[in-house]
């Protein structure tokens, strides 16, 4: 087997067990919500990735005492405390599976952080799988990003970029459309922004994915937390 092939099998086996029907859609506290929870935290685990909160991988989400979710992240260590985030969360609805949001992301992050665990770069690799990002969390403070902005136990300083990857799965052509993706403040890094702007669609331009850039200044997207400093949504 090639390691295209491979690399194919394990995204399509992780994205179907994530989407399996009988998870019925990871919903927050349901069965399904903990098995998926399990399998990542377990995942993570077995990939050499590090815990992140006091030697566990869970960080629990609160409403006052009640126990609402709980985000899931590793660690694999660069030569400086500076770290690199790649997240995307992975609750969903009850009855939906769920395949586009988000569990085809989850594969992504998973293979990711399989491939990158030769990593030896200055830089360390944060791999976050977060809850409650759907209704009624989103955008609220126990949204699970939200949460681990303000319960970080980095530094603001030591996230040099976040790259969040949601709606990754899906492959139906849309009247108009064009694949995208979607960058916030990366005016924070001039060769990123100047790059990007040169892949943003053109008029009469070819047909291909492309990045559309929000200059966090135009106020496009209230997630913009000094602790990430590029937010990066494929």
């Amino acid at each position: 087997m090639n390691r295209d092939s491979q690399l194919n099998d394990s995204l399509m086996s992780d994205a179907e067990f994530l989407s399996d029907p009988k998870l019925n859609g990871r919903s927050p506290g349901s069965e399904g919500h903990e098995v998926a929870a399990t399998f990542l935290r377990q995942r993570i685990a077995d990939l050499g990735f590090a815990p992140m909160f006091d030697g566990r991988y869970e960080q629990v989400i609160l409403s006052g005492s009640k126990e609402l979710g709980r985000n899931i992240c590793g660690r694999w260590p660069g030569n400086s405390s500076e770290v690199i985030l790649i997240g995307a969360h992975y609750d969903h609805f009850a009855g939906i599976p769920g395949a586009d949001d988000n569990a085809a992301a989850l594969a992504i992050l998973l293979e990711a952080a399989r491939l990158l665990r030769p990593w030896a770069g200055n830089s360390g690799i944060v791999a976050c799988f977060f809850d409650l990002e759907e209704p009624p969390h989103f955008l609220g403070p126990t949204m699970g990003s939200n949460w681990f902005v303000k319960h970080c136990p980095l530094t603001p300083q030591q996230i040099k970029c976040a790259i969040i990857m949601d709606l990754c799965g899906h492959d139906v052509p849309i009247a108009g459309a064009v694949p995208v993706s979607l960058v916030w403040m990366v005016e924070t890094l001039p060769p990123a922004y100047r790059y990007l702007r040169e892949a943003e669609p053109r008029e009469n331009g070819p047909d291909r994915p492309h990045a559309c850039v929000f200059d966090s200044r135009d106020g496009h997207h209230d997630h913009q937390d000094d602790a990430l400093t590029v937010f990066l949504e494929v």
